[in-house]
């Protein structure tokens, strides 16, 4: 079970997903070779046999980069796993790419100024009520 964080082209001006315009259609996010060479950059021990689903694996949490095949690409889906330190990688990308991450659980953007972890917390809580609630195999 993961948190899931997209990056997906848009406009720089829109600050919340409400305010998409209806015929928007994105571009590409970025060419294959930048999302490469930027993660490495920014993550040098990132697990990166291969660039279509990189890993990255720390101390209190783990990314997966879910970029598939395409190139141009046109989105990157992180499936966050761990503690909220997560946050600071990803908060990483946005300051070094300019893209916004869309918080799949909350459907819209991290608002790292603001409540940055809101999404996440909401996830790891229903995350740790499902542990709670699923049946050990010693109980069957």
């Amino acid at each position: 079970m993961s948190w899931d964080v997209l990056f997906q082209d848009v406009p720089q001006n829109i600050d919340s997903v409400g305010k998409i315009p209806e015929n928007f259609t994105p571009h590409a996010l970025c060419s294959r070779k930048y999302f490469e060479d930027m993660v490495v950059a920014l993550f040098p021990n990132i697990d990166n046999n291969d660039t279509s689903w990189m890993i990255l694996q720390e101390e209190s949490y783990s990314i997966e980069f879910n970029s598939g095949k395409d190139d141009p690409m046109e989105s990157v889906m992180l499936h966050v796993r761990g503690d909220e330190k997560a946050l600071n990688a990803i908060k990483k990308i946005c300051e070094y790419t300019g893209w916004k991450a869309l918080d799949c659980s909350l459907g819209e953007f991290i608002d790292f100024d603001r409540n940055p972890d809101e999404g996440f917390s909401k996830w790891r809580n229903y995350r740790n009520e499902v542990i709670r609630n699923t049946p050990s195999e010693k109980s069957k």
